[in-house]
C-alpha cells in the first residue's frame, strides 16, 4: 500500500475528504467546498463502464491535481 493510499484511509476514518478543486480538507458529506465553493466531485478508483475516454482522463487529471496540491501543502 502506498503512502497516498494510507493518507486517504486516515482521512476517511476522520470523516474528511480532499476538495478536487483546491485541495482543502472538507467533511465527507459536503456537496460543495466551503473554501472555494466548487461542487465536490466523487472520485472512484474504478471508472464507470459508461464513461467516455475523455471523462476518464478528466477524472484522472483531477486526481493528479488534487494529489499535487495536497503534496504542496504538506511540504510548506
Amino acid at each position: 500500500m502506498e503512502l497516498k493510499d494510507i493518507n486517504k484511509e486516515i482521512l476517511a476514518l476522520k470523516g474528511i475528504k480532499i476538495c478536487t478543486s483546491c485541495g482543502e480538507q472538507i467533511p465527507v458529506g459536503s456537496e460543495f467546498c466551503p473554501k472555494c465553493g466548487n461542487k465536490v466531485i466523487e472520485i472512484t478508483n474504478k471508472a464507470p463502464e459508461t464513461a467516455t475516454t475523455a471523462e476518464v482522463h478528466n477524472v484522472e487529471e483531477v486526481q493528479e491535481n488534487s494529489e499535487a496540491k495536497e503534496k504542496n501543502k504538506t511540504e510548506e
